[in-house]
């Protein structure tokens, strides 16, 4: 009895306890079983599979071609924003008194410009006198561009250079003139001749020829050192303009008929102190419309151009400086010679048929460089001082140059 009263006591303090604090009860449910029978699984694989190849071995493929082919490879490069690339090239001061060519990085041929000259005198290094409107220019036709200019009272004709005293002689056209030019200092002085002069020939220490408008023989006023006509001869051999021709002492001068087909070319010698005129050798049968004459430095070889000629066919006979009533044989130009100048060491000989520039050998006559040819309408051809360069001047008024050898 006691303990179901003990009982009943703890079981209502439980229901008060209950009624004072709600309780939350939360059942736990605990089961095990075992579970027999069979089971299928199907699984599903997606794999990317890359192969490794690596051969093994070498093998060379040579094709045969026929015909065996050509390839151009052609390379346009394009350039944004185009641009313009100019060179400035420097050309050598200009000397007188020059003896070499000396140039670098210009090409084998050119032409220049220059307006219309009547006569050209090479210097060197591309530097050439031009006997223009009133005046004496200067060019550089490799180069091109202009160097000094010599202005003149009348417009210039014939024009002769002795390098040895950097004197440039020049015809004054219509007047009994002649210009006195030195391309060393630019001082320009005037000499009276006795009449209008026709042509001119320069020998050293600033002497020289002048042979005047021929009205019935021909007259030759020869100007000393001191810049004046010191004294006259008469070639009366000649009765119509005459080209002339000097060696360097001024004891020897040539004459020859200007533009005459027939009449006698003359040798002759020259005494500086008493004027006085010696024949040396006189020929008729040279004259066939003569052109121009010409004296190597050297004094031993004499060239006469000739329309006609006056070698064999249309050539340029090599006369012997010492007596052209011999010759050492001729320079074949072709129809019709025109012009031709001496090297400066006498060993090579520019000409021209008006149409070509030819170069020859003066031993051998022969041609020493490749003509140009089909240039056409050329007058003057000559020489540089320095030997490294020929040119040909064409009307009107280009200069056409080639380097040599």
């Amino acid at each position: 009895m006691r303990r179901i009263k003990i009982y009943l006591i703890l079981m209502l303090m439980g229901f008060l306890a209950f009624a004072c604090n709600p309780v939350v009860i939360t059942p736990k449910i605990s089961q095990s079983f075992v579970a027999t029978g069979t089971a299928t699984i199907t699984r599903v694989f997606t794999q990317t599979y890359t192969p490794t190849w690596t051969p093994t071995g070498s093998y060379t493929y040579t094709p045969t071609l026929s015909p065996t082919p050509t390839f151009t490879f052609t390379l346009t490069p394009t350039f944004t924003p185009a641009f313009t690339f100019t060179a400035t090239f420097t050309p050598p001061p200009m000397d007188g008194g020059c003896t070499q060519d000396n140039l670098t990085g210009i090409g084998s041929s050119g032409t220049y410009g220059v307006g219309y000259p009547t006569s050209i005198v090479p210097l060197c290094n591309g530097w050439v006198l031009a006997a223009e409107s009133n005046r004496v220019q200067a060019f550089n036709v490799v180069y091109q561009t202009l160097g000094a200019s010599y202005p003149l009272s009348s417009p210039p004709g014939d024009m002769a250079y002795d390098p040895s005293t950097q004197t440039l002689w020049v015809i004054l056209a219509n007047l009994p003139t002649v210009a006195k030019i030195n391309v060393g200092t630019g001082v320009i002085s005037y000499v009276t001749l006795t009449g209008d002069g026709a042509h001119l020939a320069a020998a050293a220490n600033g002497c020289a020829f002048v042979s005047l408008q021929a009205s019935t023989y021909v007259v030759v006023n020869y100007i000393n050192g001191t810049g004046s006509v010191a004294g006259s001869v008469t070639i009366s051999d000649i009765f119509v303009n005459a080209f002339i021709a000097c060696n360097s002492a001024g004891t020897t001068l040539y004459a020859g008929p200007q533009a005459l087909v027939g009449g006698y070319t003359g040798e002759y010698s020259f005494n500086t102190t008493t004027f006085a005129l010696g024949l040396i050798a006189l020929v008729d049968g040279y004259s066939q419309n003569g052109q121009e004459m010409e004296l190597s430095s050297d004094g031993n070889h004499l060239a006469y151009p000739n329309g006609g000629g006056n070698g064999p066919g249309y050539s340029i006979y090599d006369l012997m400086g010492s007596n052209i009533n011999s010759n050492y044989g001729a320079w074949v130009t072709g129809p019709y010679p025109t012009s031709a100048g001496f090297s400066p060491d006498s060993a090579n000989f520019v000409a021209t048929n008006g149409t070509d520039l030819q170069v020859f050998s003066v031993a051998t006559h022969a041609v020493s460089k490749p003509t140009w040819t089909g240039v056409g309408n050329l007058k003057v051809t000559r020489f540089s001082l320095g030997g490294g360069l020929v040119y040909g001047l064409q009307t009107p008024g280009t200069i056409f140059w080639e380097t040599f050898p």
